[in-house]
C-alpha cells in the first residue's frame, strides 16, 4: 500500500478544510512545510495562518507576508528568547528584528532577492494553566505588530483556538477513516482523500 503525507488549512471559524495537499511520505519537497507552500495561494491578503512552530520560519513567514498574510506561530524550539532586548511593548511583548537566512536549496534565486533581509516580528510569551497539569510556558510569533490593535491578550486566545484544528484533524482521521485509506494507487489514494473531505465539507 502507498503511504501518503497530507497537510491540510483548516478555517478556524467553521472546521472545513480550506485546501489539501497530498505527497509521497518520502523523497524530496515532501515535507509538511513543502506542502504548506504550494497552497499559499489559499490564503488571502488579510488572513492569518496560526501554526504550530514547526512552520514558525523566516522564509515562511516572509513568503506569508509577501501577499499580505499575517502569522501567529509558535516559536521554534531551537530559537532563543530574550525578552530583555527589542522595543518593549509590555510584560513579555516586544518587537524582535529577524535577519534572512541564506537561500534555502528549494528556493529559487530570483524568488530570494524578493525576500526583505530583515523583518519586524512581534514575540509574546504566555502561560497554560490545566488543572491536574504544571503550568506551561509558550512563546508566540506574530506579524500583528500593532500593540494597540492586537493586545497580548488577543494573540495568546487566538493562538489557543490553534487546538480546535488539532482536534478537527484527528476527528477526520478517526471518525471518517482517514487514518488508513484503502486504495493501491496513488490518484486513487488522491481521489479517496478527496471524497472524504467533501463529504466532510458538506456536512
Amino acid at each position: 500500500l502507498p503511504i501518503a503525507r497530507a497537510a491540510a488549512i483548516v478555517l478556524l471559524a467553521t472546521g472545513c478544510i480550506m485546501d489539501l495537499a497530498i505527497a509521497p511520505y518520502q523523497g524530496k519537497e515532501t515535507g509538511e512545510t513543502a506542502l504548506l507552500r504550494s497552497m499559499l495561494s489559499s490564503l488571502s491578503r488579510d488572513d492569518i495562518a496560526v501554526m504550530d512552530r514547526y512552520y514558525c520560519s523566516f522564509m515562511l513567514i516572509a513568503l506569508l507576508l509577501g501577499q499580505g498574510t499575517h502569522t501567529c506561530a509558535r516559536k521554534h524550539h531551537l530559537r532563543h528568547s530574550d525578552f530583555r532586548r527589542g522595543r518593549r511593548l509590555g510584560k513579555y511583548d516586544h518587537l524582535i528584528v529577524w535577519t534572512r537566512p541564506l537561500r534555502p536549496t528549494w528556493m529559487d534565486e530570483e524568488t530570494y532577492q524578493k525576500i526583505p533581509e530583515t523583518l519586524v516580528l512581534r514575540e509574546i510569551r504566555f502561560n497554560i494553566a490545566e488543572p491536574g497539569r504544571r503550568t506551561k510556558s509558550i512563546d508566540v510569533i506574530t506579524t500583528l505588530v500593532d500593540a494597540n490593535e492586537y493586545t497580548r491578550e488577543d494573540i495568546s486566545e487566538l493562538y489557543g483556538f490553534r487546538w480546535n484544528s488539532e482536534l478537527d484533524i484527528r476527528s477526520i482521521k478517526s471518525n471518517l477513516n482517514l487514518g488508513h485509506v484503502r486504495c493501491k494507487s496513488p490518484p486513487m489514494v488522491h481521489s479517496e482523500v478527496w471524497t472524504t473531505v467533501l463529504a466532510y465539507n458538506l456536512i
